[in-house]
């Protein structure tokens, strides 16, 4: 046997920490030493390790330990650095050390490679050693090497790949067992797939690391990080995991990186859809898989473990044989410090099949609606899917090859809903719930009002009409002279006098709506929009027409897809009674389909001085500062009522005071912004949660109906006035607290 600590020509190698795998790369130098030394021609020992706690407890015996890793560096027995401490700092300084003194570095840190990696490569190059990196892409599978050196006689013209394990491993559950992300997310943290911060993950800030290594790579051109388009798999829901699989599908997170025959680059990493006949489809759990395609070779695929203390050490140490196998001939690495930068296609150049989900009204004309604004934007469908719930239906199209910058414009053209489910720590906390905000501001007018309102006026384009009229408190009047504008019509508004905010009145008059102010409140404008519907060539668009409910339920689809299920209790505020209309037959469906075990607790809130539903009685002139719910004779009281208790819920009031603490609540410690009706909704939460209404780890929802930006008056209002100082640091510093002041 050799002796491999004592065996003269013997190549030692300096250990920059000792966590998981630098564990590993001392068991297998250990293990596998004799075989290792055959393979070599000279044994390959183990030097100095630095960590920064010799104390710590380690699954592996280690000798040599130090906390000083500039000291491993400098040490003239050292002949090859291995890198596995991670992250940018101190590693760049202690690499950069090695390589000046002309050492050969092993490291497995994509972070550093793929943003520092051309820096690295050229002092590399001008100290003749080697930098070498096998493990920062896709563990223990052997991709780096075969691009770099392998492939070198041959073209790559493509390479994609699912380079993240804890990903895979979460669209795995989806796939296979029907679960929501967030079920799955957690049990890949309870399996130690996932860490407590999942961001690096599920956000794919580390596949964009791995496929800008990758693409510089196969196409002799530095890439680093921030050149990759990433976006995660956060917004997948198992509703689209389904549809996918019922059109052939499986969607994978994928990193694809091309080049034209222009020599452009284009790199990016994002949700993708993979016919169930490709070979990555059937990658599940937490492997990785690569897939390259050249000009000579065709196509090649590489699989394997990507993550692991073994399978990463293995690859860690299979460029430590090769570092060492250069230091002993003196032989240069294969030339990394000449590429130039990647030139990049930008991303909205790129072209690519899009799988798109839309929930539309099951209407004539709707379809044909549809297809005209894809036919607009220069977007081809290849095939559509539809499947009906009553009046309501839900689209899925695949196109054919698009531009990314044609495909957006359609879906801004298209969007309404898609509003974000934001969670609640601090409410949470205070109420012992789990809770969130569905915040509509992000609709494009900034309100609710537009789910219902695209779907009553395509219904209204289909029937004919010219013309619409509404009743407003505002939100209506922006959202309907919006879409009547984008639709070409007619839009009368009529307003109560001097009740409107003048944010919702900006946008209906900006959107070229013919607006009038009535001597009355909102009840009597609403009273003559129904004569003028009966009497005159126009399309009424309140709340009372049907079509309207039909596109404010989704707000319960998307609830439902985001969480994996209904919540148990869901709050939102009553105005016009709309709403909560909606969204409890959105729910409804949602549990007749089989797609949700349960149903909520709907929870309505109106303001204690525009509280008819709870008086049992019309309120003539009502007086709330929520001016969006400031409605004495809501339009859809019954149904409203029948919503509320076949939930086993309720129609309460909270004061203005509530809604005004709730409201700036929202704004100082969630950050967000909802407009002073928005808030009713919270401050009926906190209610119930003082009268120990709600359960311990119950999932609550409350609607926020709209942006702030709406009726900013109150924010100015209860805000201080910023104070006028010099144009001076120090002082900025003193006011700001950032230096006690003398």
């Amino acid at each position: 046997m050799v002796d491999t600590d004592s065996a003269p020509g013997a190549v030692t190698v300096g250990l920059l920490g000792c966590g998981t795998v630098g564990s590993g790369v001392i068991t297998l130098l250990r293990d596998n030493a004799e075989a290792i030394a055959s393979r070599l021609g000279a044994p390959l020992r183990t030097g100095p390790v630095a960590v920064r706690d010799p104390s710590h407890e380690r699954d592996v015996a280690v000798q040599g330990l130090t906390t000083d890793a500039q000291a491993v560096v400098d040490d003239p027995e050292v002949d090859v650095v291995c890198e596995v401490m991670g992250g940018i700092d101190p590693a760049r300084e202690l690499i950069t050390g090695a390589l000046e003194r002309g050492k050969a570095v092993v490291t497995a840190n994509k972070e550093l490679v793929s943003t520092l990696g051309p820096e690295l490569f050229a002092l590399a190059g001008a100290k003749g050693t080697r930098l070498e990196f096998e493990a920062a892409v896709a563990g223990a599978i052997p991709i780096i090497r075969p691009l770099r050196e392998s492939l070198a006689g041959d073209r790559v013209r493509r390479v994609l790949g699912i380079l993240n394990g804890t990903t895979n491993f979460i669209l795995t559950r989806m796939t296979e067992e029907g679960i929501g992300f967030d079920l799955a997310l957690g049990e890949a943290q309870r399996l130690g797939y996932a860490e407590a911060d999942p961001t690096a993950d599920v956000d794919a800030f580390d596949a964009a690391q791995k496929a800008a290594i990758v693409a510089s790579l196969a196409f002799d051109q530095h890439v680093v990080a921030d050149d990759v388009y990433r976006e995660g798999i956060s917004a997948v829901t198992a509703t689209d995991i389904a549809l996918a699989r019922r059109m052939g599908y499986v969607i994978k997170l994928l990193a694809i990186a091309e080049i034209d025959d222009g020599g452009r680059i284009s790199v990016r990493v994002h949700p993708a859809l993979v016919p169930v006949s490709h070979p990555l489809a059937s990658v599940r759990e937490a492997f990785n898989a690569v897939f390259v395609e050249g000009e000579a070779v065709g196509e090649l695929m590489f699989y394997g473990r990507g993550a692991g203390s073994l399978p990463t050490a293995s690859a860690v140490v299979g460029d430590l044989v090769s570092a060492a196998r250069s230091t002993l001939r003196a032989e240069r690495a294969p030339a990394m410090d000449g590429w130039p930068h990647a030139a990049l296609e930008p991303f909205e150049d790129t072209l690519g099949q899009f799988f798109i989900l839309l929930d539309v009204v099951d209407a004539p004309g709707v379809l044909a609606a549809v297809a005209g604004v894809f036919g607009s934007c220069d977007v081809s469908i290849k095939s559509v899917w539809q499947e009906g719930r009553q009046d309501h239906a839900q689209l899925l199209l695949i196109t054919h090859a698009a531009v990314e910058r044609n495909v957006q414009t359609t879906l801004r053209r298209l969007r309404e809903g898609g509003t974000p489910l934001i969670h609640s720590q601090g409410l949470s906390q205070r109420t012992g719930c789990d809770v969130w905000l569905k915040f509509e501001g992000t609709n494009p007018t900034g309100s609710f009002k537009d789910r219902g309102m695209t779907t009553a006026i395509s219904a209204a384009v289909t029937a004919g009409a010219r013309a619409l009229i509404c009743a407003s408190t505002g939100n209506t009047a922006a959202s309907a002279a919006a879409y009547a504008a984008k639709a070409g019509l007619t839009c009368g508004v009529l307003v109560p006098r001097g009740k409107v905010a003048l944010g919702k009145l900006a946008q209906a008059l900006v959107h070229g709506a013919t607006v009038l102010q009535i001597d009355g409140g909102f009840d009597a404008a609403l009273s003559m929009c129904r004569s003028l519907d009966e009497s005159e060539a126009v399309e009424l668009v309140n709340s009372v027409n049907p079509y309207r409910i039909e596109g404010q339920k989704t707000l319960a689809f998307e609830v439902c897809e985001s969480l994996g299920r209904a919540p148990d209790v869901h709050v939102m505020p009553v105005g016009n009674a709309g709403n909560i209309t909606a969204v409890w037959r959105g729910y409804h469906e949602e549990h007749v389909a089989g797609r949700t075990a349960g149903l909520p607790v709907l929870r309505g809130y109106q303001a204690a001085g525009a509280a008819p539903i709870v008086r049992d009685q019309s309120v003539e002139n009502p007086c709330t500062i929520a001016t969006a719910i400031r409605i004495g004779n809501p339009a859809s009281w019954g149904p409203a009522i029948a919503a509320a208790e076949e939930s086993g819920g309720s129609i309460r009031a909270v004061t203005d005071r509530a809604i005004l603490s709730a409201y700036r609540l929202a704004a100082a410690q969630e950050g967000v912004f909802c407009e002073m009706a928005s808030a009713a909704s919270i401050a009926g939460l906190l209610e119930l949660a003082d009268a120990g209404e709600l359960t311990a780890g119950e999932t609550v929802v409350c609607t926020l109906t709209g942006h702030g930006l709406k009726d900013p008056d109150w924010a100015i209002a209860g805000a201080a006035t910023p104070p006028v100082i010099a144009a001076d640091v120090d002082t900025a510093a003193q006011r700001l607290g950032l230096r006690d002041v003398a």
